[in-house]
């Protein structure tokens, strides 16, 4: 489902805050990242995105009053069911979100050899629906992920600025643009 919303629009709309939560509204794009929020409004924002016919995945490690452990999948996939789903840089909590049916987005920070390792061998264990490679302007880290699973949705997010850095990470593998820059979002 992510790789389809991804070949129409490769550009993910991150939000971090109402502001920029209402240009995402309006705009074109499929796919909405939250990157803010708390526990008790959470649902509304969730909400308001669906209304306005895009995919949300929260970060949940980026708001407040959630814990980013197994059980989480729990509370999202008795609230949201499949129509919401989770980023997060926790194992556990990937597995749990894949076995409930929540869709799962495992963020990975390469930036070293190390990290890439131990980023590869997460997803031997879990195979997320999609992974978000951070910076997102090291093609070279899409290229290691993207040649040892070729099937894996691919989003690169964190420093994406330029027309240029979008296509290097399309050309290496990727998928998708995770920005939180307007400029890319064509706000209608």
């Amino acid at each position: 489902m992510i790789r389809e919303y991804l070949m129409e629009d490769p550009v993910i709309m991150a939000v971090k805050n109402e502001k920029t939560l209402h240009a995402a509204l309006r705009s074109d794009g499929k796919i909405v990242f939250l990157l803010y929020g708390a526990l008790p409004r959470l649902e509304v924002i969730v909400r308001r995105v669906l209304g306005a016919g895009k995919m949300p995945f929260v970060h949940v490690e980026l708001v407040d009053g959630l814990r980013p452990d197994a059980g989480l999948a729990d509370y999202f996939a008795e609230v949201f069911g499949s129509e919401c789903g989770i980023i997060t840089t926790h194992t556990a909590l990937v597995a749990r979100a894949r076995a409930l049916g929540v869709p799962v987005i495992q963020r990975v920070f390469a930036v070293d050899k190390r990290s890439l390792e131990q980023g590869l061998e997460s997803l031997k264990e879990t195979l997320p629906d999609a992974l978000e490679v951070i910076p997102g302007v090291v093609p070279s880290a899409i290229r290691y992920f993207h040649e040892r699973f070729p099937e894996l949705a691919i989003i690169a997010g964190g420093l994406i600025r330029t027309k240029k850095s979008m296509y290097d990470v399309i050309t290496s593998g990727g998928v998708g643009v995770s920005t939180t820059d307007l400029s890319f979002w064509e706000v209608g």
